[in-house]
C-alpha cells in the first residue's frame, strides 16, 4: 500500500474527508488500480459528491461487473440524486446475489420503494408448459372369428368411470381402420431366360409402383413401353 493511500485511509477513519480527498486522488495518480476507486467512491460518497461517486463506481464495475459494494454505492448515489426508479433497480440486484447479506441492500430496497414510480418489483413472464405428446393406444387388430371378438373385447374393455373423454376420443380416433401401409421394397420379377435381352423389376409404393426395364445392346430413345391391363 502507498504512502498516499494509507494516509488517505487514516484521515477517512477520522472523518477528515476533505483532505482524504486530495489523497485518494494522489494513490490513484500512483496506481490507478479499481481497488483505488472503490476507495475513492467512498469518500465522495461522504462529501455528498454523487456523480463522481457514480463515475467511480462505473470504472470499478467495468473491470467487476459483480462487485456488489460498488453496485450498492452507486445505488446510495442515484438515491441522494433522486433518481429513485434506477436506484431501486440497483438495490434489488444487490440484493438478489448479496447471499451473505452483509450489504444490508434489502435496507435500502425498503428505504427506497417509498419514493419510486416503479415500486413493482420486476416479474417472470410464465412460460406456458410444452405439451407432451401421449401416445394413441394402439388400434384394435383385426378379428378373423365371432368367438375370439367376444373374448377379446371382454378382457379389453374398461370401466367407463377410469377412461376420461379425452381419452376415449383419441381411442375412438386411434380405432379407426387405415389403409395398410406397404413397406417400400425393391422385389424382382421372376427370371427371364438369359436367351432374352430385356430384364425388369418393380418397385411397390404405397401409392405407386415403379417398374425398371433393364435392355441390353439397346438406346432407351429407341425403346417405346406399352401397358396392357
Amino acid at each position: 500500500i502507498s504512502q498516499s493511500l494509507a494516509t488517505a485511509n487514516q484521515l477517512f477513519i477520522e472523518q477528515k474527508f476533505a483532505e482524504a480527498q486530495e489523497h485518494y486522488d494522489k494513490a490513484i495518480e500512483d496506481d490507478p488500480v479499481a481497488s483505488n476507486y472503490l476507495l475513492r467512491s467512498h469518500n465522495y460518497l461522504k462529501l455528498n459528491m454523487y456523480r463522481e461517486c457514480c463515475d467511480d463506481c462505473d470504472l470499478v464495475l467495468s473491470e467487476d461487473p459483480y462487485n456488489l459494494t460498488a453496485l450498492l454505492r452507486k445505488g446510495m448515489a442515484m438515491y441522494f440524486l433522486k433518481k429513485y426508479d434506477l436506484a431501486l433497480a440497483i438495490f434489488r440486484n444487490c440484493e438478489r446475489f448479496d447471499t451473505s447479506r452483509k450489504l444490508k441492500a434489502d435496507v435500502w430496497v425498503r428505504k427506497c420503494t417509498p419514493f419510486a414510480k416503479n415500486r413493482a418489483p420486476p416479474t417472470r413472464v410464465p412460460v406456458a408448459p410444452v405439451p407432451v405428446p401421449v401416445p394413441a393406444p394402439a388400434a384394435p387388430s383385426h378379428i378373423t372369428s365371432s368367438s375370439s371378438s367376444s373374448s377379446s373385447s371382454s378382457s379389453s374393455s374398461a370401466p367407463a368411470s377410469t377412461i376420461s373423454a379425452a381419452e376415449r376420443a383419441n381411442f375412438a380416433q386411434s380405432a379407426t381402420p387405415s389403409a395398410p401401409f406397404v413397406p417400400a421394397v425393391s422385389t424382382p420379377l421372376p427370371a427371364i431366360p438369359d436367351n432374352q435381352k430385356v430384364r425388369m423389376s418393380w418397385i411397390n409404393l404405397q401409392d405407386s409402383v415403379t417398374v425398371t426395364f433393364f435392355a441390353k445392346g439397346l438406346k432407351a430413345s429407341n425403346v417405346t413401353p406399352s401397358y396392357d391391363e
